[in-house]
């Protein structure tokens, strides 16, 4: 918990390349706060849920729940940051990009504490599977590849599509796919 607001301290001290953004100055702050409660209970309500249907899919499939965690619900649970990361890249907010991304892979990992206080049988991290370990593994290290690519801030891609980095981003991800199956 304590790197997690370190880690936040660093990504909100630099903030070279944000834009000033005003697309937004005639909507109320009122309507916009509103807004914001209303989408977070919505999220809330569904992800109390979420592990419930993803149990009864693992078991009627005959599916690994490591699976139906690190594809279903790792990909319904980012899909709203997928689409707030698309919105401040097309609006030209990088900062508020990486730091969507950056923030929410850092708050996913700081909530361990929090789980891990409520967890009374023990301490959580050995309640999990083997395959669930190699799985963090691998996760801390596409988050080292990413911070690594932003530090580096090579453009060479490979024929012009993608580069180095997101393919080996995207080989562990196939990796931890075949782990948790």
């Amino acid at each position: 918990f304590i790197l997690y607001l370190f880690f936040m301290h660093i990504i909100f001290k630099e903030r070279k390349d944000s834009k000033d953004v005003n697309e937004y100055e005639n909507q109320s702050l009122v309507k916009s706060v509103v807004l914001f409660i209303f989408s977070s209970l919505a999220i809330i309500a569904i992800g109390i849920y979420l592990p419930i249907v993803a149990k009864e899919v693992a078991t009627v499939m005959h599916w690994s729940d490591s699976l139906i965690g690190v594809i279903f619900i790792a990909f319904v649970t980012s899909f709203p940051e997928l689409v707030v990361s698309f919105q401040a890249a097309r609006i030209g907010a990088f900062d508020m990009f990486m730091g969507n991304i950056a923030g929410s892979n850092l708050f996913n990992i700081a909530i361990i504490l929090v789980l891990d206080i409520v967890y009374l049988k023990g301490n959580i991290l050995s309640a999990i599977s083997e395959k669930n370990v190699a799985v963090g593994i691998i996760a801390v290290l596409m988050n080292f590849i990413a911070f690594f690519a932003i530090v580096r801030r090579s453009e060479n891609k490979i024929f012009k599509i993608l580069s180095v980095n997101s393919l080996a981003l995207i080989t562990l991800y196939i990796v931890t796919i075949i782990i948790s199956s």
